[in-house]
């Protein structure tokens, strides 16, 4: 099951940046905070790399993105949301407590995900932002392990109309239940373009799809909050 949230039309001008902080999920309390992260850790240095740093300039990307925060766990598409994920590249949320509740399992329970709350997609007036739309012409992605977000830029060229993309996905230690996409973009032209959310209960694995159960390891209510705002 796909169920659009909210989408949003804004008018562009070239060069100026405009962002979309998108998609604050909640499991117990539906408030947004200003999220703080205090860092008390020695940074290791070797030859001017940050070795708290992971990056990465191929578009192909073999090893996946993780972020978790001890509670909440995602899978971040090499797109930096999962709107246009390709099928092997599906996103995926896990949360600690939260099993397979099928009987037939012949190993036991297993953590099951959860319906995805990064699905943000950006149409330029043309069509969706998507890799098999246009080209590629400029990819960069960052996790950053001190910090504990996930950085992706890309430059979109459809039809030679060119946006920058600027995609942070951040989980929070000190409020477990809170993940932020923040989704920003500098359009190399003027026009309209539109941001959509979508919450993704499909319940998909990355190569199987399976029936299946949930169970709430504890006594709380669980939901998803999902908002779009410039």
């Amino acid at each position: 099951m796909l169920i659009q949230v909210e989408r949003i039309k804004i008018i562009l001008q070239e060069g100026k940046r405009q962002k979309q902080k998108a998609l604050i999920f909640s499991v117990i309390m539906f408030f947004l905070f200003s999220l703080q992260v205090s860092i008390g850790v020695c940074e290791e240095r070797r030859e001017g790399l940050d070795l708290w740093i992971l990056t990465t300039d191929s578009y192909e990307n073999h090893y996946r993105t993780y972020l978790g925060n001890g509670y909440m766990g995602i899978k971040i598409p090499v797109e930096g949301t999962g709107w246009i994920a390709k099928r092997e590249e599906l996103p995926s949320t896990a949360i600690a407590g939260i099993y397979d509740a099928l009987d037939c399992a012949p190993k036991g329970p297993k953590i099951v995900n959860i319906p995805s709350w990064t699905n943000i997609g950006f149409n330029d007036g043309r069509a969706y932002f998507d890799s098999r739309t246009g080209s590629i012409d400029e990819f960069f992605q960052k996790l950053n392990m001190r910090d504990g977000y996930a950085q992706t830029r890309i430059k979109w060229n459809n039809e030679g109309k060119i946006t920058e993309l600027n995609i942070t996905v951040f989980v929070s230690r000190d409020r477990p239940h809170i993940g932020v996409v923040r989704y920003s973009i500098v359009p190399h032209w003027n026009g309209t373009a539109y941001f959509s959310s979508t919450i993704d209960g499909n319940f998909s694995t990355q190569y199987e799809e399976q029936i299946k159960g949930r169970e709430k390891a504890w006594n709380v209510k669980i939901g998803i909050l999902s908002s779009i705002f410039p």
